[in-house]
């Protein structure tokens, strides 16, 4: 009984981690949207530049995303990367196939390569964090 206990403890505390870190991590990314989308009205850039500050605030995303989620699960870095890598690389993708304005493959592939390297960056880095203040404490 306290095994089916535990499992569905942990289980929640998965899904509060992965709200958490989406929830956050959508709010960085909208402010760093908007900060990138200011930056470029400012200074008068031409139209192309929008797309890659697009894949700089959805990178910046996927990497506060699987760093907040292992902050707040204290292990997990590989599904919370998985997790901010569907969320900030798999769907924009499915959006963008969805509407019809799908990329040509080797940008698609680099910005996959990018974001998932970003992702796990951000996992790896929330994991070094807790490994550090164990080591201290």
């Amino acid at each position: 009984m306290s095994e089916i206990k535990n499992r569905s403890t942990k289980e929640s505390s998965v899904i509060k981690a992965v709200l958490i870190s989406v929830i956050c991590s959508g709010a960085l990314f909208l402010g760093a949207t908007g900060a990138l989308a200011s930056f470029m009205v400012k200074g008068n850039f031409s139209g192309d530049m929008a797309g890659k500050f697009a894949i700089i605030a959805l990178c910046l995303g996927s990497l506060f995303c699987s760093w907040i989620g292992v902050k707040v699960l204290h292990h997990g870095a590989l599904l919370c990367a998985l997790v901010s890598f569907a969320l900030y690389g798999v769907l924009p993708m499915l959006v963008s196939v969805i509407l019809g304005e799908f990329e040509t493959a080797s940008d698609l592939i680099a910005r996959m390569i990018i974001l998932l390297v970003c992702s796990f960056a951000g996992g790896v880095l929330g994991t070094q964090k807790i490994i550090g203040k164990r080591k201290v404490g």
